[in-house]
Formats: C-alpha cells, structure tokens, sequence
C-alpha cells in the first residue's frame, strides 16, 4: 500500500464491513439510500432505494414513504450511514420493518460522534439507546459501537483534514499531521476495551465506549411477520 493510500484510508466502516460480510445473503436485499449499489459484492440479489433520480437507484423513491414497494418484500433491507440525511428518521424504521420479511433481518448503522457531513442534509445523531428503542419490536441480534474512543478521535482528526483548509500555509504541516495521528489511534483503537468508562460524572453505571464515531444495529423480524 502506498503511504498516499494509507494516509487516506477511511477509518470509519472497517466494523460495517465485517457485518456485511457476515450476514452475506442471496435473498432478496434492500438497500436504502443505497443508489449506485456499493454492497454488490455482498448481495448479489441487491435492489437499490433512492430519493435522487441522478443516483439511478432500481427504487427512486422517499425511504419515509416506500408505497413503491409490498409489505414483507425483502429477506434483508441495509440502511447504512442514512438516517442522518433524513428529516424522520423513525419513519424510515417503520418502513424497514414493513418491507422486511418474516425472519428478515435489517441492518442500520448511524453516526454519534460524527462531524457534518453532506450538508445541508444533515440533520441527526444517534445514540445506542435510540436505535434500541426504535427497534425493540424486532429480536437485536447485534448492537455495537463502530469502533472505540481512539477510533473516533483518529476519525474526527480524518475528517478535519478532508474537510478543512487552513490559514497561513499551514495545511502543508496540519493536514499531514492529522491524517498520520488518525491512522496510528485507529491502530491503537484496541486499547479503548481497557478503559473504563462511565454513562454520567457520577460513575454510577459504567458503559461501552462513552465516544464512538457511530453505531450498527442487526435486528430480526419475528418469522410471524407482524409488527
């Protein structure tokens, strides 16, 4: 690997990559806010879901209002870093549950810890706990953070230097400089495990990775269908 492509390689979407390829499927998949199809490597039997004609998604459509698809059509409906981009989002949840299957299975995953991004369409952020209550209908087969403390500092140094420019010249020096310390904390982001972390100043209650860059949720419908 060139030191080009490891300074610019994405921290973000090592641990969504690794549920991908676990839950790797020929049944017939969902992709929302997927145009382009980037998860055809995973899902072969993928259809896509966009709002943007220009995407040339299979699907063009709101994902807060699919009528263009039937109830209980997919095996497995992916919504990855898309949530953010909507203004209701819980209505986007609703609508995986309805076009997921029986024993289905959907895959969400959202920034916590994340900078703006896309804008003016961006709207969210989510904790753990709201994608636990979005999804207590359904059987939450995983619920885990994206990576850990060190992860998501490596990745808001990342971001800083893909979406900042700097005064006097400096972005020669800084941006380098934030760039090599993203890639040497996410390789250290396996000590976040041993630290230990609370959910409130008052260390009542101690929590998994109090600062992380997102969440990814897999969750299965009950095989009897109804919500």
């Amino acid at each position: 690997m060139s030191i080009k492509k490891w300074l610019t390689r994405k921290v973000y979407r090592k641990k969504e990559r690794e549920i991908l390829k676990k839950y790797r499927t020929a049944g017939e998949v969902l992709d929302v806010g997927g145009g382009g199809s980037p998860y055809k490597e995973y899902f072969p039997n993928l259809k896509s879901l966009d709002v943007n004609p220009q995407k040339e998604a299979d699907v063009v459509c709101d994902a807060e209002d699919m009528k263009e698809i039937a109830d209980e059509t997919f095996d497995l409906v992916l919504c990855t870093s898309v949530l953010e981009h909507t203004r209701r989002p819980w209505r986007v949840v609703t609508e995986i549950k309805r076009v997921l299957r029986g024993g289905g299975v959907a895959i969400v995953s959202v920034p916590f810890l994340y900078p703006l991004h896309e804008t003016p369409e961006d709207y969210y952020r989510f904790s753990k706990y709201w994608l636990k209550d979005q999804f207590m209908d359904l059987d939450i087969l995983v619920l885990e953070p994206t990576g850990g403390i060190l992860n998501a500092f490596a990745n808001l140094y990342q971001r800083l230097a893909f979406q900042a420019e700097f005064p006097m010249g400096t972005s020669l020096i800084l941006k380098p400089f934030f760039l090599i310390t993203a890639q040497v904390m996410d390789t250290l982001d396996f000590l976040s495990d041993y630290i230990v972390q609370y959910g409130d100043a008052r260390k009542e209650k101690k929590e998994d990775q109090i600062m992380c860059s997102g969440y990814i949720l897999v969750a299965r419908k009950g095989s009897g269908g109804g919500l």
